[in-house]
């Protein structure tokens, strides 16, 4: 039988303040499924895929990804592009993406990480935005690429965070090869 939400972890769910309290409070992804959360919900909240197929939520991430492409490397690709000066990133602003071609370059144009990889993904990235938003496009890029790794925060975190955690991700492609 599944652990029944609080009140402190409703507050933490509506504040989306992420999974690392919610697990600190004692929470499992199977609790909250049980409570009536979808998977994107628990995605959204930092759990990462593999904590999904735990609590049961196979077939709908199967079928969340179905169409979403694999990018190779993304994080690796970003931070190469940005050292490069090919890319710009400000994880406060999400630029202006919607008067791109998917194909075209970026040419220096600040965006956060969400914007990024959906550029990255081309006119499958521009679907998936037009679908889920930047951030759910993004999430579902980032969980095709690393099912067991919760994806970036999109919300306005100081740009120093970005970077780690983009340098981080680097650093696990590196080792996975």
């Amino acid at each position: 039988m599944s652990k029944p939400l609080t009140t402190e972890a409703k507050f933490l769910l509506a504040s989306r303040q992420g999974s690392a309290s919610l697990r600190d409070a004692g929470y499992s992804a199977a609790d909250l499924r049980d409570a009536g959360y979808s998977a994107a919900d628990l995605r959204a909240l930092g759990y990462s895929a593999a904590d999904l197929r735990d609590a049961g939520y196979s077939a709908e991430i199967d079928e969340m990804l179905k169409d979403v492409p694999l990018l190779d490397k993304p994080y690796t690709r970003l931070l190469n592009d940005i050292r490069e000066k090919r890319r710009t990133h400000k994880q406060s602003t999400f630029g202006d993406l919607d008067h791109y071609e998917p194909d075209d370059n970026v040419c220096g144009m600040p965006m956060c990480t969400a914007g990024h990889f959906v550029q990255m993904a081309g006119k499958a990235g521009f679907k998936l935005k037009r679908t889920y938003d930047w951030t759910g496009a993004y999430q579902l890029l980032h969980m095709k690429a690393h099912p067991d790794t919760p994806p970036q925060s999109t919300a306005s975190i100081p740009q120093d965070w970005a970077m780690a955690y983009i340098e981080t991700m680097a650093v696990k492609e590196a080792a996975q090869q």
